[in-house]
């Protein structure tokens, strides 16, 4: 939701036009394992990720504050920021996720670093279709900043208060990558790093 990605596949292609990108959606395990073993050649991810297989790397594209999505009306939705103590009775809406890895371990730290074990009664695959639940009234959800990005009805955004975590955006690739094609495509994401 930050443009990053399409930002780094736009440019690629306008200076790459002869070269053919194919996008697939594939869970932060399922890349790493892609990726090492050459069934694709990068992956975009959130970290972190358990463990690294030797010969991966990761470029951090972006990093930016986890945030609180609620519905519309709700109590705290009144408040400029939200203090994470005071979610500590709510229903969560939370991605399918596996322990230790990607935004999940992120929130997990920042939760029990504030003493909150969140209430989680809805899953969804994607932020989008998340924030849609949330939207419906069936919970909050923590998510990245640049969610906000996304308009979505009966839904709005808030910083937490008190809270220190950050989410990573990550490119990954194989670090001894030698194919021109790919070589210059992390020369493109190195192009747009930046650090929030």
């Amino acid at each position: 939701f930050s443009g990053i990605l399409s930002k780094i596949t736009f440019d690629y292609r306008k200076t790459n036009p002869d070269i053919e990108l194919h996008l697939h959606e594939l869970d932060i395990t399922q890349q790493v394992d892609d990726v090492f073993n050459g069934r694709i050649d990068v992956g975009f991810i959130r970290p972190p990720v358990r463990q690294w297989p030797d010969g991966i790397t990761s470029l951090t594209l972006s990093r930016e504050p986890i945030i609180i999505a609620l519905p519309k009306g709700h109590p705290l939705s009144r408040r400029r920021v939200v203090p994470l103590a005071a979610l500590k009775n709510e229903s969560f809406i939370t991605t399918y996720f596996e322990e230790g890895i990607g935004f999940h371990a992120q929130v997990t730290a920042m939760c029990r670093a504030a003493d909150l074990t969140p209430r989680i009664t809805q899953r969804g695959r994607q932020f989008a279709a998340i924030t849609s639940l949330v939207g419906a009234g069936l919970g909050v959800a923590f998510a990245p900043d640049t969610l906000r990005n996304l308009r979505v009805p009966n839904v709005v955004y808030r910083p937490l208060e008190g809270a220190k975590g950050t989410t990573d955006l990550a490119l990954i690739y194989r670090k001894f990558e030698q194919a021109p094609a790919v070589v210059s495509f992390i020369a493109k994401a190195k192009q747009f790093t930046r650090l929030r």
